[in-house]
């Protein structure tokens, strides 16, 4: 990534304190874990029971969920708002949540009654592939004679949200109590349902979205001063469209299938990058999967614990303490014109 040794040494201190937060998370619960049992479990020690199969069956594989999917979003985010050259972008602005949303919707009221039985990994499937098809007809929509316009890309993406939020009104108001409540319980975001196989498929789509957008940084840089002046240093701006585009649609795809409608983490995490380190994408990009994985596994923590056993709704909590936060840097960089 060709960055300064500081910023180095700050990606490799936001890693030690991710580990560190891992290992706090862990403790928390419906069932505490005092800090020798998580060394006896980790070390080795503890190899039954009910703290064992709660931590490595349970508890860890949703902390590491958590984690990735943060660092999916905070890294999507970066990317948009590089891509649109505007801070107050996310990647819901490119219909992928919208498309997630209605697929979901459409598999739960129509195709499963029609199947007859709802399978485990129909819904997250469903919603995965109406992330991407949200995010074909965004580009499609905004393509002409080969040159993707940024401009029509947002009012794209605004558009196909708005539509398939429409007709996801219209599926949920037509669907019965049980459909209604599965789609309100999904859409509301949660990762009770965490597992091994989850995260691996979760990382598998994720691999090529962080391959991709990571190196994206000079291009990114470059985009900034504009797309004539981008191309004059070497880069080609259309590539680099479709390329933000199709990586930040697999990482959003993938994380609102597995877990739902996740608000805030895309556009906070970048904002708090911005404002402390200014914006170079060369750092802005690792550094907002760092903050976004953190942000959510604090998020999932609190959800957790404050009226354990019972759970919060993810996505709402993301919401209620990202919605006063952002609001509160929104005011703070106001007056050091930094939002531009």
């Amino acid at each position: 990534m060709n960055l300064a040794k500081e910023d180095y040494q700050w990606l490799l201190l936001g890693g030690l304190l991710s580990v560190l937060l891992l290992l706090f998370s862990a403790t928390f619960g419906a069932y505490p874990l005092s800090y020798a049992d998580l060394w006896a479990l980790l070390s080795g020690q503890t190899q039954a029971g009910a703290s064992y199969f709660l931590f490595w069956q349970i508890r860890l594989p949703r902390l590491l969920m958590a984690y990735a999917v943060g660092a999916a979003l905070g890294l999507s985010g970066a990317g948009v708002q590089g891509l649109f050259q505007n801070p107050l972008a996310e990647p819901s602005l490119i219909g992928v949540q919208g498309g997630s949303m209605l697929a979901a919707a459409i598999y739960l009221v129509l195709i499963g009654p029609l199947l007859g039985s709802y399978s485990l990994w129909g819904l997250p499937i469903f919603a995965f592939l109406g992330a991407i098809l949200a995010c074909l007809a965004v580009y499609r929509m905004s393509t002409l004679n080969g040159r993707t316009y940024t401009a029509s890309m947002l009012l794209a993406g605004v558009a196909i949200t708005a539509l398939c939020g429409a007709f996801t009104g219209l599926l949920t108001y037509f669907s019965d109590e049980a459909q209604l409540r599965d789609f309100t319980f999904w859409s509301l975001g949660s990762l009770a349902g965490s597992s091994w196989s989850n995260l691996l498929i979760l990382l598998i789509c994720l691999a090529p979205a962080i391959l991709i957008l990571l190196p994206m940084g000079p291009a990114l840089n470059a985009l900034l001063l504009g797309e004539t002046e981008a191309q004059y240093m070497g880069w080609n701006s259309q590539t680099i469209k479709w390329k933000v585009l199709f990586a930040a649609s697999l990482a959003v795809g993938a994380s609102v299938a597995l877990s739902g409608s996740i608000g805030f983490i895309g556009l906070l995490a970048p904002h708090l990058i911005r404002l402390w380190r200014g914006s170079n994408q060369r750092f802005l990009l690792p550094a907002s999967a760092i903050v976004g994985g953190g942000l959510l596994l604090l998020a999932d923590t609190f959800a957790r614990c404050l009226l354990a056993p019972q759970e919060l709704p993810l996505g709402v909590l993301t919401t209620l303490l990202g919605a006063p936060l952002f609001f509160y840097l929104v005011l703070q960089a106001r007056g050091r014109h930094q939002l531009v």
